[in-house]
């Protein structure tokens, strides 16, 4: 039909119109969603589907809507950066502790720890050794 439109609003609200002033409407959503902490769509592939009433005023409309289609979710990169000025005192080994780490790129309300070993590059006192330390084993 020449004046046939369909059209997807912020919200997944899809309305499609058969160009003959009959609309119908339905909600368009993952099945089996699983969501973050942060209450957002988990990582991971899902199949489209419609959630909610479809609603329609037109005989050229069924009750019956067909999607066919996926949506895939894909991770989100985190920058790591450490903070508060990794210092040591002078005690023999390349051990280190007190080293702060900050993300970016972090979703509000997720939930991110971490963990890690590091150590100084040399046990020698020096400028350079507090400057120079790994981190590494980090788990996520």
């Amino acid at each position: 039909m020449p004046n046939s439109s369909v059209s997807v609003s912020a919200n997944n609200l899809v309305t499609v119109n058969d160009g003959a002033s009959g609309i119908a409407t339905f909600t368009l959503s993952p099945l089996a969603a699983t969501l973050s902490n942060a209450n957002k769509l988990a990582a991971g592939s899902y199949q489209l589907g419609t959630s909610g009433t479809v609603t329609e005023n037109s005989g050229n409309f069924s009750n019956t809507i067909t999607v066919v289609g996926a949506h895939q979710v894909n991770t989100k990169a985190l920058t790591a950066s450490t903070s508060g000025g990794v210092s040591k005192t002078y005690d023999g080994t390349t051990s280190i502790s007190g080293a702060s780490l900050n993300f970016s790129g972090k979703e509000t309300n997720d939930r991110v720890t971490v963990s890690a070993s590091g150590s100084f590059a040399t046990k020698n006192a020096s400028a350079a050794a507090n400057q120079n330390f790994y981190l590494g084993t980090l788990a996520l």
